[in-house]
C-alpha cells in the first residue's frame, strides 16, 4: 500500500511542533512570544490548517528561524539556531533601511 503525501498544511502544523521542541519551548512560551493565545499554537500543531503568510513570519521570529524551515518536507530537521538569530537580524536591519529610505525619500 503506498503511503499517503501529507498535505502542505500538514508539513507545516508537523514542523511548527518540531521546531518548537527543538527550541525547548512550551506551547504557551511560543504562543507568548508569537504574540498568540495558547489554544492556538495547540490548534497549528495538530489540525493542519492555511496559514497566512504573516502568522508563519511570526512563528519564525519567536523560535529564530527562517520562514522557510517549516515547509520543508523531511523526517526530520535540526535547526541552526546562530544562522537563524542572523538571519533575522539581517531582516530587521533591511526592513528598518527601507523604512528610514522610505521616510527620506518623503521629506525630499
Amino acid at each position: 500500500m503506498k503511503k499517503k503525501k501529507p498535505s502542505l498544511a500538514e508539513i507545516v502544523s508537523r514542523n511548527i511542533r518540531k521546531a518548537r521542541l527543538e527550541a525547548g519551548m512550551t506551547q504557551k512560551e511560543l504562543a507568548d512570544k508569537a504574540g498568540f493565545k495558547v489554544s492556538y499554537v495547540a490548534r497549528l500543531e495538530t489540525k493542519p490548517q492555511n496559514l497566512s503568510l504573516g502568522v508563519l513570519e511570526r512563528l519564525a521570529r519567536a523560535l529564530t528561524l527562517a520562514e522557510i524551515t517549516f515547509l520543508k518536507n523531511d523526517s526530520g530537521f535540526s535547526t541552526n539556531t546562530i544562522d537563524n538569530k542572523l538571519l533575522n537580524e539581517a531582516r530587521d536591519l533591511i526592513r528598518r533601511l527601507t523604512e528610514r529610505l522610505n521616510q527620506d525619500k518623503d521629506k525630499i
